[in-house]
């Protein structure tokens, strides 16, 4: 499951504050990804041949919980990979309905070694649910 259209947030880091970010979430049988494009165009990466980009990520669902929760862009990839211990919190929280209109999750993310590196997206409940059981039930 993939959004059609865009995600649009902000993004933050040493040179620039709250410039525009595009997003695509990727969800399938065993991961959710996030594809993080700084200025609406550059793609994030982790052009390390050796390690692994560690981010801390808040997910704040349509209800107000918090979930705090890790995430990887991994060796020579460009998609951040949410741990999967965390993957049923991320699937109930786009798949619950909204509360007092509130008809999104929102993802806070920060780049553990460089906090000063953060993006902040969030993510249409809209069908979502439907989507998911018509593909993985």
């Amino acid at each position: 499951i993939y959004n059609t259209v865009s995600l649009i947030g902000t993004f933050s880091n040493s040179a620039t504050t709250n410039s525009i970010l595009y997003a695509d979430m990727l969800v399938d049988s065993e991961n959710i990804a996030i594809m993080l494009y700084e200025y609406g165009q550059s793609l994030v990466k982790n052009s390390s041949s050796q390690y692994d980009e560690q981010y801390d990520i808040q997910m704040k669902t349509a209800d107000g919980t918090i979930f705090d929760m890790t995430g990887y862009i991994y060796v020579g990839d460009d998609k951040l990979v949410i741990d999967a211990s965390h993957r049923d919190d991320v699937i109930n929280a786009l798949s619950a309905e909204p509360v007092d209109d509130v008809a999104f999750v929102s993802f806070y993310i920060v780049q553990t070694e460089r906090p000063t590196t953060t993006y902040l997206i969030s993510v249409p409940m809209s069908n979502f649910s439907d989507m998911y059981m018509s593909i993985f039930s």
